[in-house]
């Protein structure tokens, strides 16, 4: 449950910047008074009945960086403004969850949300008829209008489970990213800028293992069904997370998907990085990566 605006502890981490090209940032955790450090860094809201069960993998292991909120609570002005980032996850799988985005969207009509905001949005059922299909896309077009980047997944994506563990991926690598042990880390200013009025948004997760795991992950991220035929030099914005065990990620190997990335961007694209040790991947690298930009020549309205 959402907790009360008036006891949230703030948290104290950030970054210095090293010496890099101005496009690219990466950085190291050092304390500092001097950075913005919201009490809920990132937080996940799901929109109606359907979509709870989508962060069912990310409830049994949620990073202390992320708050997962209720619907039922609902959105209290005083805890937006103290958080970093709030992802909405909505999935109209019934008339219910359609109603749900209308009443959120006529929620914030006035005010915004008044925080980063990030949609996740799955299609409806493939079973859903034309009025419910219509439904489900003006509802998501009411609420487009006061988010910061809006995230549509493919219309095959139909397996809740495997979104599910897609969702605890990508929203676990950007939270470890925020710890105080990422041995390289973001702060909550780098993945705002990513999100900030960027229109549109893909987040994926690939992984490969064994000596050519560079650039097996880098195959894989190049031939993913969710980046074919983007506008890639429309991206403007690239949050990268590597993670791998200790020892098993090299900096030759950091420089070479770097450079890799960098082709798919616009020439003045911000690309962050953040690398995080997981003992338990073995020898498997794990590449998260967030394209944000007018990648379907969306925007904030």
């Amino acid at each position: 449950a959402l907790p009360r605006c008036d006891t949230w502890p703030h948290a104290v981490k950030t970054p210095i910047r090293l010496s890099l090209p101005p496009h690219f940032t990466t950085k190291n955790s050092m304390p500092s008074a001097s950075k913005w450090h919201p009490a809920l860094p990132i937080a996940v809201l799901p929109i109606g009945p359907s979509a709870p069960p989508l962060l069912a993998q990310l409830r049994q292991n949620t990073p202390a960086a992320v708050h997962l909120l209720t619907s039922e609570v609902g959105l209290c002005p005083l805890a937006l403004t103290k958080m970093g980032l709030l992802i909405l996850l909505v999935h109209q799988q019934s008339a219910e969850d359609t109603q749900a985005v209308l009443a959120l969207a006529q929620q914030v009509q006035e005010t915004g949300f008044g925080a980063h905001t990030l949609c996740v949005a799955l299609p409806p059922p493939q079973s859903a008829d034309e009025a419910q299909l219509q439904g489900a896309e003006e509802a998501l077009q009411a609420l487009q209008t006061h988010l910061d980047a809006l995230l549509p997944l493919p219309s095959d994506v139909q397996d809740t489970t495997d979104v599910a563990h897609w969702l605890a991926l990508v929203i676990g690598d950007m939270a470890h990213s925020l710890d105080e042990d990422a041995m390289v880390g973001m702060d909550m200013k780098d993945i705002a800028a990513l999100v900030r009025n960027a229109g549109a948004a893909v987040w994926l997760s690939v992984q490969a293992s064994g000596p050519d795991k560079t650039s097996e992950a880098l195959h894989q991220l190049r031939a993913h069904p969710w980046v074919a035929g983007l506008p890639l030099n429309a991206v403007q914005g690239m949050g990268l997370w590597l993670s791998a065990a200790p020892q098993e990620l090299k900096m030759r190997e950091v420089a070479e998907i770097v450079k890799d990335v960098q082709q798919y961007t616009s020439t003045d694209a911000s690309i962050v990085l953040a690398t995080h040790h997981h003992p338990s991947l073995s020898n498997t690298l794990r590449l998260s990566v967030l394209l944000t930009g007018p990648l379907y020549g969306t925007g904030k309205g």
